[in-house]
């Protein structure tokens, strides 16, 4: 056989076993129940700290919150500065900001204080391999302990694998921190494994980590949030994929809970298509990675981002729940 002749033949062997795999696996009914069960989370946008706001405005907040399920609150302090400090101006309503959610929506698991920065290695302006710089950040995380958090959640990019720097950053939180102050992490994806071999020449993501890596963050950490965007993925079907296989390797790798962020916003850049990635799509994804995943560790969702999220995507939230 002609070598071009036997090309052909082996890309058309391969496409036919990849598409009966869909076929199984992507069009095979999906049970939904875990899902709708899960306590859900959102990032939250820094101007619900820097000003005052409105009966109204949480009312309107907390009607979206309730119709997701979502009960955990990742709400923006402040960006680290240069020396791993945020000074409490950043935050000046927050305490008034606790105060009114918590008497609207007395059903909320927690708000954690999201801090975060662009790490050196990102061409940011913060080395948490310096350990000054690190006792900066677990001092100002002491400080948000006693302004009325229930947690802290860190996401500093990026943290690339076997990054030892913060794992001592973590251990040093632990060590100051309260004992029933939540510590969670936003996490980048995982290195998949059995991808047909794409996650080494045609995934375009960097930044993934190893199973064993997340087995330690994880073993520092209360849960974990997956960022499971920015994939650079243009095809929905290898996103489905991706994204199913992605939650069930976390969910069965991990013995911690673990939560999933999902994008809703719209912007079209190198490595995100709105059109491929959103809210539904995403949903529908873990959902699939759930049938092979194990469900006792699927904690809920998480919206990035609550400014991001448009009423009709709230709407399509709100429906997606009370159909199923």
């Amino acid at each position: 056989m002609k070598k071009k002749n036997f090309n052909t033949f082996v890309f058309i062997f391969i496409s036919i076993g990849i598409f009966i795999l869909f076929a199984f696996v992507i069009f095979k009914p999906v049970n939904k129940n875990i899902i709708l069960q899960g306590e859900n989370g959102i990032w939250l946008t820094h101007r619900w700290v820097d000003n005052i706001h409105t009966e109204e405005e949480i009312i309107r907040l907390c009607e979206n919150l309730k119709n997701s399920n979502i009960k955990h609150l990742f709400l923006h302090i402040g960006p680290i500065d240069t020396f791993g400090k945020i000074s409490e101006l950043k935050y000046l309503y927050a305490d008034s900001f606790l105060i009114q959610i918590r008497k609207t929506y007395p059903e909320i698991i927690s708000i954690q204080a999201w801090i975060g920065q662009i790490e050196k290695k990102g061409r940011g302006i913060l080395d948490i391999e310096d350990s000054i710089i690190r006792n900066n950040i677990v001092l100002t995380i002491d400080q948000l302990q006693d302004y009325g958090f229930d947690g802290v959640h860190i996401d500093i990019e990026p943290i690339l694998d076997n990054d030892t720097s913060f794992l001592k950053l973590l251990d040093e939180i632990n060590i100051n921190k309260k004992e029933n102050f939540l510590l969670t992490v936003a996490t980048p994806k995982i290195i998949p494994t059995n991808f047909f071999g794409f996650e080494k020449k045609f995934l375009s993501i960097t930044g993934l980590w190893s199973p064993k890596y997340y087995k330690i963050i994880s073993q520092k950490t209360d849960f974990l949030v997956v960022m499971l965007y920015d994939t650079a993925i243009k095809n929905k079907y290898l996103y489905t994929l991706f994204i199913s296989k992605e939650v069930s390797l976390l969910t069965r790798i991990l013995n911690k809970e673990v939560m999933f962020g999902i994008p809703s916003y719209d912007d079209k850049k190198n490595n995100f298509n709105p059109e491929i990635e959103n809210i539904l799509s995403a949903l529908n994804s873990i959902n699939l990675g759930l049938k092979y995943g194990n469900n006792e560790t699927y904690m809920g969702f998480s919206i990035y981002a609550d400014w991001t999220t448009d009423s009709s995507e709230w709407n399509d939230l709100e429906k997606y729940f009370k159909d199923n």
